[in-house]
């Protein structure tokens, strides 16, 4: 069996629920303390709302850890990550809920639905002044792929230089696809927020 390596690189201006087709139960925003997000919420189902990182503090109204403490909802989150998931207790429940973050405040509300989201995802802003500096260009895609070649060497010794990059280890356990005389088989993940950019790890076998 012939086994090929390669390192493929993706840029996308886009979302990739552009590509795929948005599903209203997954909700992508850019992350705004001006407005309040109106989040729908089952009984049944658990609805996971994800910050860019950490989450510095949790504020919320009838709200219970352990589901046995009175509340209209019940949440779950470990301190130092950047998600909490929510389900909830009681029919046409109603509540608020306040998340810090990046020394801001972010406000939801929540109400009892049939039909809930199931996750949110909250992505920072760009930043405005450096986006006329990340236009891409040959060298640049080159530098991201000797970036996402020498990752692991960078998080450790210069952790500054990859401080916006995204990595999944997929290495353990491939993601496998059978194209019937090959296969190819999914590494490594990289993804690029500043630029846009995924970068995958490879293998081809025939």
């Amino acid at each position: 069996m012939n086994r090929l390596t390669k390192t493929l690189l993706l840029t996308l201006p886009f979302s990739l629920t552009t590509v795929l087709g948005a599903d209203k139960r997954v909700q992508d925003f850019t992350l705004d303390d001006q407005i309040v997000y109106a989040v729908p919420v089952s009984g049944v189902r658990v609805t996971t709302i994800s910050f860019p990182s950490t989450i510095a503090a949790i504020d919320g109204a009838l709200l219970t850890l352990d589901g046995k403490t009175p509340g209209l909802f019940q949440i779950a989150h470990t301190k130092g990550t950047a998600y909490l998931s929510l389900r909830a207790l009681a029919k046409d429940a109603t509540t608020n809920l306040n998340v810090r973050w990046n020394n801001r405040t972010y406000v939801f509300e929540l109400h009892e639905s049939d039909e809930p989201w199931y996750s949110v995802v909250l992505q920072a802003k760009p930043d405005k002044r450096n986006h006329s500096s990340l236009q891409l260009t040959p060298p640049r895609l080159l530098g991201l792929l000797d970036k996402a070649k020498a990752f692991t060497l960078l998080q450790a010794n210069a952790p500054d230089e990859v401080a916006n990059a995204e990595y999944r280890d997929l290495r353990g356990k491939p993601l496998v696809s059978d194209c019937g005389d090959y296969q190819v088989r999914l590494t490594e993940a990289f993804r690029f927020a500043d630029e846009d950019t995924l970068v995958f790890h490879l293998t081809i076998e025939n």
